[in-house]
């Protein structure tokens, strides 16, 4: 056999039916439009869990008819893979705002330490009762040893003597 009475051809164009009316049955779940994100996270996560729904509704009528070139199974293979995308997407996503919280919670931390070192040197300053003229120094001379603390990671224990 040969031309269109192929085993190979009439598969090639089952093939191309199935996703055919894959796309169709696919495009009666989404609107494509529908009202822009505003949480791009919070949408990951319902669009993730529609797709969950999807697949578990195709994967039931893909366990009644195990043929896999039938529209449902060539949507539902879809489906899986695109959850799997979203699933990854949503770990990406997790992943980057846990570590955002994280850096505000120390950036916090380092205002607060920040305020609480301010207040500890301005009342060590106060009680040292230094002249007009020393408290200039000290003003210029902690905050220069701050920032080298700070770039250096080391204590300066003994500069200022």
């Amino acid at each position: 056999m040969h031309g269109g009475s192929a085993r190979q051809v009439r598969a090639a164009a089952e093939r191309r039916r199935a996703e055919a009316e894959a796309t169709a049955l696919l495009g009666l779940m989404w609107d494509p439009d529908a009202a822009p994100v505003g949480d791009p996270l919070e949408a990951l996560r319902s669009l993730v869990g529609r797709m969950s729904h999807a697949a578990d509704v195709l994967g039931a009528r893909v366990s009644v008819m195990p043929d896999m070139s039938d529209a449902a199974a060539v949507a539902w293979l879809r489906v899986l893979r695109e959850l799997r995308q979203g699933l990854e997407g949503l770990e990406r996503l997790d992943l980057a705002g846990r570590q955002a919280e994280r850096a505000e919670i120390a950036v916090s931390i380092a205002q607060e330490a920040g305020a609480m070192l301010a207040a500890v040197v301005r009342e060590v300053l106060e009680a040292l009762e230094l002249s007009e003229a020393q408290q200039l120094v000290a003003l210029e001379v902690v905050p220069a040893a701050l920032r080298r603390v700070a770039v250096r990671g080391e204590t300066v224990a003994g500069e200022l003597g």
